[in-house]
């Protein structure tokens, strides 16, 4: 690696949405997507020199409809710190909104200290946005919020974000202290690690939200080669659909016809756990229930390495297996949460047009 080289992020969407939402996204985001995947990326945005952080997630509106749930989180440090919901009509975060919001609740738990939910009291704004009247206390470490929101005739939705206090992206890197590992925590770690590295399938949800307000959605699923069928993958969004078999690659947006494109390498979770080396400062969280199974909460930190940023990370281990169900991970203007499951179950892809039929191959953008 060159001294000119960046550093890569530990996943990397490809760029190629063919000049449609996702590329108008990572223009105004200023940072490279992610994925579970090798591929050419944009220089990472550098650290600091803002102050705050805005979490978006899509929010179903009814009847088809669709906006954009918004969680504003300033300083993000330890004491006090100002909250806001909001609304937005497009992934990039910028046309503010006002929908019929019928009821608003929105908690917040710490994920590294034991302790109760802390409800928050919202008022209306002229603007269309809530807040409270007064700051909330945040401690150091990891912080789930879980918005619950429902509309006029619609039921209520609730959408989780996660946070680190102080948060790496307003205060640097540099300011979040080192914890002396706990080897308990560690021994789920290795549990995880150990599913991954035998794993031959699964499927999963993606949300990338860039801290500043813009947020993609994606659905993936991915299988190793199983005896004569090649590795395989399909990754899914309101915008676009890519399919990789083997050593080929397609791919289409929303309502086009499929064209066989640049091939996307796959990266499949049997390779995973070369993202977690040198992990350290484990930490124990709760015991949860997540999706009908006891999880048990563990952090952790991976440094940067010679290739890759430095990240943060939460998982939900399933006490029962050791698969890692769900994943939350801070790095340089990034804040993904992985919704994992259907562990090793076949998954069957197959090339979506002929191989006579012509094609044209674009390059990534």
């Amino acid at each position: 690696m060159s001294d000119n080289e960046p550093l890569q992020p530990r996943r990397s969407l490809p760029l190629v949405i063919a000049g449609v939402a996702l590329a108008l996204v990572v223009a105004t985001l200023s940072i490279w997507l992610l994925i579970r995947n090798d591929d050419d990326s944009d220089p990472p945005v550098t650290a600091g020199g803002i102050d705050h952080i805005d979490l978006a997630a899509p929010f179903p509106t009814g009847n088809g409809g669709l906006a954009y749930l918004h969680l504003r989180l300033e300083p993000l440090s330890s004491g006090e710190n100002t909250v806001a919901i909001s609304f937005t009509s497009s992934t990039d975060g910028i046309i503010p909104i006002s929908l019929p919001v019928d009821s608003i609740d929105v908690a917040y738990r710490s994920l590294s200290i034991a302790g109760e939910t802390t409800a928050i009291d919202l008022e209306p704004l002229e603007d269309g946005s809530f807040a409270p009247a007064n700051p909330i206390q945040l401690d150091q470490g990891w912080t789930q919020f879980e918005v619950t929101i429902g509309l006029i005739d619609v039921a209520p939705r609730t959408t989780s974000f996660y946070t680190i206090v102080p948060d790496p992206n307003i205060h640097g890197f540099d300011s979040i202290p080192n914890v002396d590992s706990d080897s308990v925590a560690e021994s789920w770690f290795d549990a995880g690690i150990a599913q991954w590295e035998q794993m031959q399938s699964l499927k999963y949800i993606e949300r990338l939200s860039n801290g500043a307000g813009a947020v993609t959605l994606t659905q993936r699923e991915v299988t190793e080669a199983i005896g004569d069928s090649p590795s395989a993958s399909r990754v899914l969004s309101r915008e676009f659909e890519f399919i990789t078999i083997g050593d080929q690659t397609w791919q289409r947006v929303s309502g086009g016809d499929w064209i066989e494109r640049t091939f996307i390498e796959l990266f499949p979770p049997s390779q995973w756990p070369e993202l977690y080396a040198g992990a350290s400062d484990f930490a124990l969280g709760d015991l949860v229930e997540y999706n009908g199974r006891e999880t048990q909460i563990v952090t952790f930190y991976v440094a940067e390495s010679e290739t890759l940023v430095a990240a943060w990370y939460a998982w939900w281990v399933d006490t029962g297996t050791g698969y890692v169900v769900k994943e939350a991970m801070i790095s340089q203007m990034h804040y993904m949460i992985y919704e994992f499951g259907e562990f090793d179950t076949p998954i069957i892809l197959e090339a979506p047009i002929p191989a006579s039929t012509p094609q044209a191959s674009p390059s990534p953008a």
